[in-house]
This record gives C-alpha cells, sequence and structure tokens, in this order.
C-alpha cells in the first residue's frame, strides 16, 4: 500500500486497481493548515478551533452519505469499511 496523495480530510492510499482513503489525524490536520496558514503560529487557539472543525465537517459528511441511499457506481463504487472510504 502506497501513499499517493493527501488532503485535509484524507490520507490516499493506491492498493493497486483502487485507492483507499482513511482519516487524517488531528495532527495531520494541524500541520497542513500551519502550511497553508503560518499566521496560525501566533493564533494557537484558532489553529485548535479550526482542526477541530475539519474534524467535525469530515463526520458529518462522511456520515450523512453512509445515510444516502446514493448507488455506489455514482461514487466511483464507494464503499466504508471502519475508518476507511
Amino acid at each position: 500500500m502506497k501513499k499517493i496523495g493527501q488532503g485535509l480530510h484524507f490520507n490516499v492510499y493506491d492498493i493497486g486497481d483502487k485507492v483507499e482513503k482513511t482519516l487524517t489525524s488531528k495532527t495531520q490536520i494541524k500541520r497542513k493548515l500551519l502550511l497553508w496558514n503560518p499566521f496560525y503560529i501566533f493564533k494557537l487557539s484558532s489553529l485548535e478551533e479550526n482542526a477541530r472543525s475539519v474534524i467535525e465537517e469530515r463526520d458529518k459528511i462522511t456520515a450523512e452519505l453512509k445515510k444516502r441511499k446514493i448507488p455506489a457506481y455514482l461514487l466511483a463504487n464507494l464503499r466504508f469499511d471502519n475508518n476507511k472510504i
């Protein structure tokens, strides 16, 4: 399994003819936010708040996708397994 990318919400791994997405950790999210906006170093409380907000947003969107009965082929055969997509 080779890591091929990382966004704010997920790490992306190549698993042959498919990809697997795993949740990014709070630390990874903070690093990414700091990379995008170095001024967070002066306002660590905002960094913490935004990292928490990103996690809540990700969890809310993932839960909503699980709840809806969208055909898998419309979402590139999306499948949820624990903390992986």
